[in-house]
């Protein structure tokens, strides 16, 4: 049953990076989608700009809801926190409508005065 859950989970994952990757390469063009942060684990984040160590992760309701899920996640961003990571959660709506855009455009004006996307 285990191994049922875990294939399911790699699934769900390969059909989220594959919708989101080219989004949020589109959105935020500056960065890299799905990148791989952590040498020992084959966690990645949403989003990253490696440069800064700004990432995004889109966080969906239904997958946070199984305990063993949540766990691993809070596992995830407590190391990616002890790494120097600054993570940024948004929904998948919230991407959608811009509100994660005009987010990440604030944290940018406030840490570094311009927002990459301007640099056009």
């Amino acid at each position: 049953m285990k191994r049922v859950a875990e294939r399911h989970d790699q699934k769900r994952k390969q059909k989220k990076a594959q919708v989101f990757s080219s989004d949020l390469k589109k959105m935020w063009p500056w960065g890299e989608a799905e990148h791989q942060f952590h040498v020992g684990r084959k966690w990645a984040f949403d989003w990253a700009d490696v440069e800064n160590h700004i990432a995004v992760e889109l966080d969906g309701y239904a997958y946070h809801t199984i305990r063993s899920r949540w766990l691993e996640d809070m596992e995830k961003m407590d190391e990616a926190a002890i790494e120097g990571w600054l993570v940024l959660h948004f929904t998948p709506d919230q991407f959608r409508n811009g509100e994660a855009d005009l987010l990440l455009r604030r944290l940018y004006e406030n840490m570094y005065g311009r927002y990459p996307r301007d640099d056009k």
